[in-house]
């Protein structure tokens, strides 16, 4: 009987102390956490949820415990609790008031009890309503004048804190640089919040480029630059002129530096050449120069009286060119004008041709084709331009392939300021580059973007406006009597003056010319 006592006796206390040494379990015997109402909630950004998510703390039976302690912590989207719970309550616990953050998109809140594995509340913060626009991408990009960006320009309606918001629609126009869009101009905003412009080719005209995107009172500006290393210094030299007047040269600016993209060494400054009065014609009073290289080529402008209405309308050139190697390409050059005429020429609608149709004759056209051997005279009442590019240019236009099937013909005759400078009147007609221009416009064609190609230039053939050689008006005599009261183009005067590597200048042999 000792025996028995002493074996129960031994075996229970072998029991306590082999309970003494199970592992601890959770607190109170809480086994799980367990999500509860308010799951899966959203708001707008920056807004508390109207019901707060709860969580349950529950034993192996499934019993709901309280007084189990617990934390409760914003973890993902920057909201912020307010009245957070540190114990479990004896049923379903509100985690509190939650304000989500300011950032649309999942955010989380996470609740800890020691022991249990950390249960993730979630909710969803709308963006709040349209606050203005950004872009998304495609801002600041560079092309060829006439052609496609590359990268599609994309933008969003946004709330107050910048969230892009979904299903708005977005309006597309341009709105600077004459460019063109090709397709739906309005297009709505996808899940993300992202609208996509149509395709976006840039103007042909140069200069700023600029596309708005537009939602409701909400716009913004999307711009993208010409592609060009060519520069065009344009100076005055008299008090610049006004309105329409000075519009037209800036235009003439931006469209040669549209059409020739490079191609041009820069040149030491001249020593001996001070001042632009050694220009032939020159005017006198110019500041001495201070730069020591001439990157593309400098324009001296002026507009200023001289024989009054009807008379000489003007004259443009280049002054100092490149030497022979460089295709004698300009690098600084003359334009005059005379003030009593050019009231005329912007009543007319014709400003910016005869602005721009003289400023490519300073850049070369029609006044170094001769040094460069560019010219035929075989024949002086049927002189030809030699180019290739320009040949292949004029024989892809209409007629052009008879016309041009091995040079292009060039003006021969109406004196020293029309003839071997200009294509043919009679063949050309209105296009940009004849020594007549009259109404209904005149294209900067393809064919002369190539001639300066055949100087040596880097050209775009993209920036030239749509031409066709006419049908049937090849060598009509007098064909430049029907037009709309033409305007005779001023005489293109030759260059002066060759720069070398060092900067020395050379007269240019004037027989040339």
């Amino acid at each position: 009987m000792r025996l028995v006592r002493f074996v129960l006796v031994f075996t229970a206390m072998v029991a306590i102390a082999c309970k003494g040494k199970e592992p601890a379990g959770p607190p109170g015997g809480a086994a799980s956490l367990v999500a509860g109402a308010g799951a899966a909630a959203s708001a707008t950004v920056g807004t508390a949820l109207s019901t707060a998510p709860t969580f349950t703390v529950r034993n192996s039976s499934g019993d709901a415990l309280a007084g189990i302690p617990v934390s409760v912590a914003v973890t993902s989207g920057g909201g912020s609790l307010s009245g957070a719970p540190t114990v479990s309550a004896a049923g379903e616990t509100s985690i509190g008031v939650w304000t989500l953050g300011t950032t649309a998109g999942a955010q989380t809140v996470t609740v800890t009890v020691s022991g249990l594995s950390p249960l993730v509340l979630s909710a969803t913060a709308t963006p709040g309503a349209a606050n203005g626009m950004s872009i998304a991408s495609g801002n600041n990009q560079i092309a060829l004048a006439g052609t496609a960006v590359a990268n599609a320009v994309q933008a969003r309606v946004v709330d107050q804190f910048g969230n892009a918001i979904p299903a708005q629609a977005i309006d597309w126009s341009i709105v600077a640089g004459s460019g063109t869009l090709g397709g739906a101009t309005s297009t709505m905003s996808n899940s993300s919040g992202i609208a996509t412009a149509p395709a976006w080719t840039l103007g042909k005209v140069g200069g700023t480029q600029t596309l708005r995107a537009a939602s409701g009172a909400f716009s913004v500006l999307v711009n993208a630059t010409i592609q060009t290393t060519y520069t065009v210094d344009l100076r005055w030299a008299t008090t610049p002129p006004t309105g329409a007047t000075l519009d037209a040269f800036n235009r003439a600016v931006n469209r040669i530096r549209a059409a020739v993209v490079g191609g041009v060494t820069p040149v030491g400054f001249p020593t001996n050449f001070t001042n632009v009065s050694q220009c032939p014609g020159g005017p006198t009073g110019q500041a001495d120069f201070t730069e020591s290289t001439i990157p593309g080529v400098i324009i001296y402008a002026s507009v200023a009286p001289d024989d009054g209405v009807g008379g000489r309308l003007g004259s443009a050139g280049p002054c100092l060119v490149r030497p022979a190697a460089s295709m004698y390409k300009p690098a600084l050059g003359l334009m005059k004008f005379d003030e009593a005429d050019l009231p005329t020429l912007v009543s007319n609608g014709r400003i910016d041709f005869v602005i721009l149709h003289e400023m490519l004759h300073v850049i070369g056209l029609g006044t170094v084709w001769t040094n460069n051997s560019l010219l035929d005279r075989t024949d002086t009442t049927n002189v030809r331009f030699l180019g290739a590019r320009a040949r292949a240019a004029c024989a892809s236009q209409n007629t052009g392939p008879s016309t041009c099937a091995t040079t292009v013909p060039v003006h021969s005759t109406d004196g020293v300021g029309s003839r071997d400078s200009h294509w043919r009147e009679s063949i050309f007609l209105t296009e940009l580059m004849t020594p007549f221009i009259g109404s209904g416009g005149a294209p900067f064609s393809a064919t002369t973007i190539e001639s300066l190609g055949d100087l040596g230039y880097t050209v775009n053939v993209s920036a030239a406006d749509a031409f066709s050689v006419p049908a049937g008006l090849w060598e009509l005599p007098g064909l430049s009597s029907v037009m709309d009261a033409p305007t005779r183009m001023p005489e293109p005067t030759p260059p002066a003056f060759t720069i070398d590597s060092r900067g020395r200048l050379t007269p240019v042999d004037r027989r040339l010319r």
